[in-house]
């Protein structure tokens, strides 16, 4: 830049930058002295930031002049620079490692940390060919300073019965403009179809089962039991003092030798055949109220008692993973003033939530609130979640039909502009078998 003083003293002038581009555009000298009609130079140099921040394009500046001995002879150039493009993609699996048997389910996370919207293809490989990917955002546009998050489903296709796991190695190539691709490495640990206890546990079961096959006959011996039912002799009462005998039949059907019959009786009546009720007549005609005895009826020996329970069964369900994204959009208000975005949970559906995956890619300031209807289960400050904050729980988080899974947003963000915080949800839903 030249500067000519085209006035009649010699003046001293302040040259500064103004503009969105004032913060990377430095000047130098910052002031200079010029006699008059005399040229003076000053040297301005750029130095964009590469960061997502910086924008790409023409972007104006001016450079002010600021005479200390006429300030109505200031002055005001005003210029454009021209800012380039630049790519800076990562990704990240979350998590890198994951067990399974014949199918796992894991994450990749990419960010885009350039200032031009980039759109990316998603791709998995492994050096023996053995896993299959399956992704549901092959192709994607990541925003500049934004970071996406992609569900992706691995298949085994080599399975082994039992033996030790398996570790297999893996990658997740994002390819992104002008054949810049990023990696993310991970590895898959393959269980047998069996568990490895098995074979010693049917071991063991084989070996019971042979020792109570020859240990049991000298052990466990039926026997047999029997059951006789005795009445007790019974007392009459009589009027006229004498004591009265009673009857018992033995075994053959014969009265016992300690019995006598009655001369006044007519005979002795039959022991009580099974299935009936007996009845016993003591005492003498003319003594007095005649005395009856009734004995239970007996059916058999160790007669069986049959009882009946009736248990209901289990109602069958239906499992189903579960994986959504809530996004929000809330403008800044008073403090303490919370906006909320809500996913219902369907009717006879319970859902079972195990993993947060929350995003704050454009820096938010505010407080982020997870809720069940309105109860606070979790709380935080989006200043701490940048890019993105992972929640994982091994108690799942569970809501009932007819439940709000709530997202609750108070945004602080000045100059007002609209937070936008999200939230990648992930877990199981249970519904009842149709």
């Amino acid at each position: 830049m030249r500067l000519r003083n085209t006035g009649t003293v010699v003046d001293r002038f302040t040259l500064d930058v103004l503009g969105e581009a004032k913060e990377w555009i430095t000047v130098s000298p910052g002031e200079v002295s010029v006699f008059p009609g005399d040229d003076a130079t000053a040297e301005l140099t750029f130095r964009p930031p590469r960061a997502a921040s910086t924008p790409s394009g023409s972007i104006r500046f001016a450079l002010r002049v600021m005479s200390w001995e006429d300030t109505e002879g200031s002055t005001v150039e005003e210029a454009t620079v021209n800012v380039g493009t630049f790519t800076d993609l990562s990704a990240e699996l979350l998590p890198r490692t994951t067990r399974a048997r014949w199918r796992a389910r894991t994450r990749v996370a990419v960010d885009n940390r350039g200032n031009l919207p980039a759109s990316v293809t998603l791709s998995g490989l492994d050096e023996d060919g053995k896993l299959r990917f399956v992704m549901r955002e092959g192709v994607l546009r990541v925003d500049p300073d934004t970071s996406r998050i992609v569900p992706v489903r691995i298949r085994v296709g080599d399975r082994f019965l039992v033996g030790p796991p398996r570790t297999v190695p893996y990658q997740l190539l994002v390819r992104g403009p002008e054949n810049n691709t990023v990696t993310a490495d991970g590895a898959l640990v393959q269980l047998p179809l069996l568990p490895a206890r098995l074979p010693k546990a049917l071991v063991l079961a084989t070996a019971a089962v042979v020792l109570a096959c020859v240990l049991g006959p000298a052990y466990f011996k039926p026997s047999a039991h029997s059951a006789a039912v005795t009445a007790p002799p019974q007392d009459a009462g009589a009027g006229g003092g004498d004591a009265a005998h009673s009857t018992f039949p033995t075994p053959s059907g014969q009265p016992s030798a300690q019995s006598k019959p009655d001369k006044a009786s007519a005979s002795t009546p039959p022991p009580p055949s099974p299935g009936q009720s007996s009845e016993k007549h003591t005492g003498r005609a003319g003594d007095g109220p005649t005395a009856t005895v009734k004995a239970p009826a007996v059916t058999g020996q160790n007669s069986p008692t049959i009882a009946s329970e009736t248990e209901a069964a289990p109602e069958p369900v239906s499992i189903q993973a579960e994986d959504f994204r809530i996004e929000t959009t809330a403008a800044p208000g008073k403090p303490g003033q919370f906006k909320t975005f809500e996913h219902n949970v369907p009717k006879g559906q319970t859902l079972y939530i195990s993993d947060f995956m929350l995003e704050n890619a454009h820096k938010d300031a505010g407080t982020l609130q997870i809720r069940r209807n309105d109860s606070v289960l979790m709380q935080f400050e989006l200043s701490d979640v940048h890019p993105h904050l992972d929640r994982h729980f091994l108690e799942p988080l569970r809501f009932e039909a007819g439940q709000r899974l709530v997202l609750a947003v108070d945004c602080r963000k000045p100059g007002g502009t609209a937070c936008t915080p999200a939230a990648f949800v992930s877990g199981r839903s249970m519904t009842p078998a149709e």
